[in-house]
């Protein structure tokens, strides 16, 4: 994946950038004006022996209009804020014939075992994927998928990993060790709810947002302290 370069933000840089390049205030939505109160910031013991990482990211969305129209990030709370409608455009122009997203792309990695650490505030209506574990260029190994039920599910299985995900925060770990198999483990507020496999390859990244899903509308989600963690290649996930 290579990021289009004025879009791409290390975490550390965005908390000064992003409010420079939209105007106004942190606190302000530029959808509805109001972001839900933030939780607490995740202390979880699943995340003891890993070391949080700096990252890279781009932000995707329809490619006709400006970012500010489909993304806001609070900087005060650390709280990017995200919406798509499904009659958008992709991301890219034709031939590309994806669906509308908006979504968080985080710089790939290749060998080091690493985990996606994220709080969620998904709204009523979305009909989405909301989490992806891109392999390289070969497209998603997971997908993610709130439906309008509320229900958050693994799409290819069709695992139900929660229930009524709607208006509250949830915290979403997603736990990669490349190469192994079963090496992708699923956790919902630190309970394990998923183990998976996907094919190797050589490299992977993470997204998060709203990538619409057909007959969707709006689809809209706030996402909390978006956190990258590794761990040393040799480590081997607890059985």
């Amino acid at each position: 994946m290579r990021f289009r370069s004025s879009l791409v933000f290390t975490l550390a840089a965005a908390l000064c950038i992003l409010p420079m390049l939209f105007g106004g205030s942190v606190r302000a939505s530029q959808s509805d004006n109001s972001f839900p109160t933030p939780p607490p910031l995740d202390q979880s013991k699943l995340t003891d022996g890993w070391k949080q990482i700096h990252f890279k990211f781009e932000v995707q969305h329809p490619y006709n209009l400006p970012l500010s129209d489909r993304y806001f990030y609070d900087q005060r709370d650390d709280i990017h804020h995200l919406w798509v409608f499904f009659t958008d455009k992709p991301h890219l122009p034709p031939p590309n014939r994806t669906t509308a997203r908006t979504e968080i792309a985080i710089e790939p990695y290749s060998s080091a075992p690493h985990l996606f650490d994220a709080d969620y505030y998904v709204m009523p209506g979305t009909f989405a994927c909301v989490m992806q574990l891109f392999r390289g260029n070969s497209g998603p190994g997971l997908l993610l998928v709130v439906s309008p039920n509320g229900r958050l599910s693994e799409l290819r299985s069709g695992k139900v990993l929660a229930s009524n995900v709607f208006n509250h925060w949830f915290n979403l770990k997603v736990v990669h060790y490349p190469g192994v198999r079963n090496g992708v483990t699923i956790y919902v507020n630190d309970v394990l709810r998923y183990t998976f496999n996907i094919k190797r390859s050589k490299a992977y990244y993470f997204k998060c947002g709203v990538y619409s899903r057909e007959k969707s509308k709006k689809s809209e989600v706030f996402i909390h302290a978006i956190r990258c963690w590794v761990k040393n290649p040799t480590t081997q996930p607890v059985e």
